[in-house]
């Protein structure tokens, strides 16, 4: 009797490890959780705005701006005077985490999405792995949505030199690398930011960021040119739509 209450015993811990591990997991590694528990104000914000997002649906049509705290930070409907544009970044959010909010981030029927994706990730996990994770968030927008136009922006450079990043620009590299080969692979735009944001040592310019990460205002007229001919044509688009609708 009491080998088998042993054996129970010791198959339940075992049931606990496994748990604990596939949770620990699930939300993005051991790192990523001890950022959680240590940051959480970023999580109480993470879901916050998840729940303002879902409060405020994407209507149909829509001209999506996905992403985290980057993407977040730019008034995207503003710099191109269109109510079409949508910015649905949250900040401190990865792949998976865009992944599993796509159905609300998107809306029934997106345009077109221009996702900048994979920095946070970086922080987390070995470029292969991230890599893997970004393929899933592509694929499942994909699935999700296969009329929408996809624009795949490059993950930014940080500058670990002036400020203490811990990711390495070497890994953003690579990432960006696959990222430029997937976009090859689905015909769908790569759009190369980082070039336009590096400096001769590969670090993001000191004068386009306020903390090695996030952008100044001069890093973010770096990017609005870098995709205007892109978003210009998609509210073209959606203008000859809407004009074809009202028909």
């Amino acid at each position: 009797m009491r080998k088998i209450l042993l054996y129970i015993s010791l198959f339940l811990n075992l049931l606990f490890i496994a748990a604990l591990i596939w949770s620990v997991m699930r939300y993005g590694g051991l790192r990523a959780v001890i950022q959680k528990l240590t940051n959480p104000g970023v999580v109480v914000n993470y879901q916050n705005q998840k729940a303002m997002y879902a409060e405020f649906p994407v209507p149909p049509g829509a001209i999506v701006f996905l992403g985290n705290s980057l993407t977040e930070a730019g008034q995207w409907a503003e710099w191109f005077g269109s109510p079409v544009i949508y910015n649905r970044g949250i900040p401190g959010d990865h792949c998976d985490g865009i992944r599993e909010r796509l159905t609300v981030a998107l809306g029934p029927e997106p345009q077109a999405v221009f996702l900048m994706a994979g920095i946070n990730d970086l922080a987390y996990h070995d470029p292969q792995t991230v890599v893997k994770k970004y393929e899933a968030l592509v694929e499942e927008i994909h699935t999700q949505h296969p009329a929408a136009r996809l624009y795949l922006l490059s993950i930014l450079p940080v500058n670990n030199k002036a400020w203490y990043v811990p990711i390495d620009n070497q890994a953003i590299d690579e990432v960006n690398a696959a990222i430029r080969k997937l976009a090859e692979k689905l015909k769908v735009p790569y759009v190369d930011l980082h070039q336009k944001m590096a400096g001769s040592d590969g670090q993001l310019r000191k004068e386009l960021t306020v903390d090695g990460v996030h952008l100044t205002a001069e890093g973010y007229k770096i990017w609005l040119e870098g995709i205007r001919m892109m978003v210009e044509t998609e509210l073209a688009n959606s203008q000859q739509q809407k004009t074809r609708d009202d028909q």
